[in-house]
C-alpha cells in the first residue's frame, strides 16, 4: 500500500490509519526498518497524555518508586494554601471500586488487570474524578491494593473525603500528578489550565513543572484563557502562541514572538487593548 499523510491506502483502498496498522502486524514490526514506526507509534499511545475537563482515568505506569514519588505528592499538596492539613491513606477492597466509580471505568480497571496478568513487572495507575482520587496497584502475583484518601483541615475534627474537597483543590491533586510524574520524554496536554484555579496557583503550577522539567526532555502544553499569566519572567516569546478565527471560522495560530516585543512590556494589558489580535469580536444586539 501507499503511505498518503497519516493513511495507510492498502490495495482496497480502505481509509485506516498508518500507525496502527503498522504496529498490529507482526510482519512489519519484526522488520529493522519499520522499528522506527513503533517509537513514533509508541510516542503518541504512551508518551503523550492529555488533561480534559473530564478526564478520569490515567495511563498505567511501573510503579517500583510509588511511595517515594506519593510521599513527595503529599508533600506538595500540603505547600499549596488549601486548608489541607493532613492527607493519609486508606485501604478499600477493589469490589468497592464497582459502585465508587462509573461502570464503563470500572470495566476499563479490569481489563488492564487482564492484559497484564502474570507480567513480571508491577503495575499501578491513578484514578481521580468527581467520585474520588484512588491509586490501584498490582504485584507480580496479580494481587491488587486499591488506597484511597482521607484529607484532614486545619481547624477542623472532621474527616473529608476526596468527592467532599472543592473543584480548585481537585484541579490541584490532578496538575501536581503531572508535576511529580514529569517523566523523561512526556508531553502533557492540558485544556483550560486555570479553571477553577486562582491566577497565583496556576501559575505556581507552571514554575514547578519547569522545575522538575529541569535537564529532562519533556513538555507541557496547555490553553487558557487567563491574560495574567502572560509573563516574559516565565515564558518566552516563541512560547507564548495565540489563537484565531479566519473568515473560514478555522482556527490559525501564530507566536508572540513575530511582533518583537520589548521585555519590560506588560503583555496582558497590550494583548486585551488589541495588540496582538486573538480576541472576540461582539456584535450589537
Amino acid at each position: 500500500g501507499k503511505f498518503h499523510g497519516g493513511i495507510f491506502a492498502g490495495d482496497d483502498m480502505d481509509r485506516v490509519l498508518f500507525l496502527k496498522t503498522i504496529n498490529e502486524s507482526k510482519k512489519y514490526t519484526e522488520k529493522k526498518n519499520y522499528r522506527c514506526l513503533v517509537v513514533v507509534y509508541n510516542f503518541f499511545s504512551e508518551d503523550i497524555e492529555f488533561i480534559m475537563p473530564d478526564s478520569t482515568i490515567k495511563s498505567l505506569k511501573c510503579y517500583e518508586e510509588s511511595d517515594s514519588s506519593f510521599q513527595l505528592f503529599l508533600k506538595a499538596v500540603n505547600s499549596f494554601d488549601t486548608g489541607i492539613v493532613n492527607i493519609r491513606e486508606e485501604n478499600i477492597e477493589f469490589e468497592e471500586l464497582k459502585e465508587r466509580v462509573p461502570e464503563h471505568i470500572y470495566n476499563k480497571i479490569c481489563n488492564s488487570l487482564e492484559e497484564h496478568q502474570g507480567e513480571s513487572s508491577c503495575y499501578g495507575l491513578i484514578l481521580s474524578g468527581p467520585t474520588g482520587w484512588y491509586r490501584i496497584e498490582w504485584d507480580k502475583e496479580s494481587k491488587v491494593t486499591v488506597t484511597t484518601i482521607i484529607l484532614n483541615h486545619k481547624n477542623s475534627v472532621f474527616d473529608f473525603t476526596f468527592s467532599e474537597e472543592s473543584d480548585g483543590t481537585k484541579r490541584i491533586f490532578e496538575l501536581l500528578r503531572i508535576v511529580i510524574q514529569n517523566k523523561e520524554g512526556g508531553v502533557y496536554i492540558v485544556d483550560e489550565l486555570e479553571r477553577s484555579l486562582h491566577p497565583k496557583v496556576s501559575e505556581r503550577l507552571i514554575q514547578l513543572f519547569i522545575k522538575h522539567a529541569k535537564g529532562k526532555r519533556t513538555q507541557l502544553i496547555f490553553t487558557t484563557h487567563e491574560t495574567s499569566m502572560m509573563s516574559q519572567n516565565i515564558f518566552r516569546r516563541d512560547e507564548i502562541w495565540f489563537v484565531e478565527k479566519n473568515e473560514h471560522n478555522a482556527s490559525e495560530i501564530y507566536s508572540l514572538d513575530k511582533f518583537s516585543e520589548r521585555y519590560d512590556r506588560k503583555l496582558d494589558k497590550a494583548y486585551l487593548e488589541g495588540r496582538y489580535g486573538a480576541l472576540p469580536i461582539f456584535a450589537e444586539i
